[in-house]
């Protein structure tokens, strides 16, 4: 009973600072699982900002609600998983036909994900612990251990790093065969990288499938990779053949929708 209450509150009750009830109300509470605000069931980790804000619903609408809208049948490409959400998701809206591809390389995360996997019964993802880049690689991944969703590629010199692979997936022919007939619908949320993964996309055999891409889009962000949103996300993308449906904001840090 007080498990469904809880989870009750979590899905239908917003309000200011829900999240640092959750985080503390969670110390007291034996709750290993709970179903999140967005649906899918997740392992509960209430040390992780990532985690607290997947299950009261942090991460807004606008990812969520386009996921939601995909074809049954569709394949999924979900790049930089992290505990799975948008795959958990994804999973439910295409359907036993459909394809969900998740790549999380984070090792302390993908065990994570691995398990909420488990609890959803999701047949239809097939993970990867790797990260996407532009040749096949070990690379360093910076990491918060409360803050997960903040991890990203790094030189080694900045914080705490821990080895990860990387692969050029246009040099994957079987996710070209996995793939077949099915329309492709992409999320990148990599932390600054995201020009960096749209080089790999762009040489895919499959790319003229793909119908619409989800983009994080924060310029402090792309710094880091000497990458600039206008040039090297949204022109690019436009001269692809996709229209933003928001449209470029330096100022902010939001979640951009491609589609064509």
């Amino acid at each position: 009973m007080i498990k469904s209450l809880y989870e009750y509150y979590l899905q239908n009750i917003p309000h200011k600072g829900k999240r640092h009830i959750v985080k503390w109300s969670l110390a007291c509470l034996p709750f290993r699982a709970l179903k999140t605000h967005y649906g899918p069931v997740f392992k509960v980790n209430r040390h992780d900002k990532t985690n607290v804000y997947s299950l009261c619903g942090e991460y807004g609408r606008v990812v969520a609600d386009h996921v939601e809208s995909l074809p049954k049948g569709a394949a999924f490409i979900d790049i930089g998983t992290n505990y799975g959400l948008f795959s958990l998701i994804a999973s439910k809206q295409v359907g036993g036909q459909g394809r969900v591809y998740s790549f999380e390389p984070n090792p302390f995360i993908y065990s994570s994900f691995i398990e909420n996997v488990r609890l959803n019964n999701c047949e239809n993802i097939i993970p990867f612990q790797s990260a996407i880049s532009e040749e096949t690689d070990i690379l360093n991944l910076s990491f918060e251990q409360c803050h997960s969703g903040k991890s990203h590629i790094a030189d080694g010199s900045d914080g705490q790093t821990v080895k990860i692979s990387a692969f050029d997936i246009s040099q994957w022919e079987f996710l070209e065969r996995d793939i077949a007939d099915r329309p492709v619908h992409i999320k990148i949320d990599v932390e600054g990288y995201e020009a960096k993964i749209l080089d790999v996309l762009l040489k895919c055999s499959w790319f003229e499938k793909v119908q619409s891409i989800v983009v994080e889009i924060d310029q402090k962000n792309l710094d880091i990779f000497g990458s600039n949103a206008q040039s090297d996300v949204y022109q690019r993308l436009e001269g692809a053949g996709f229209k933003a449906e928001i449209g470029l904001d330096k100022a902010r840090h939001y979640d951009e929708i491609f589609t064509r």
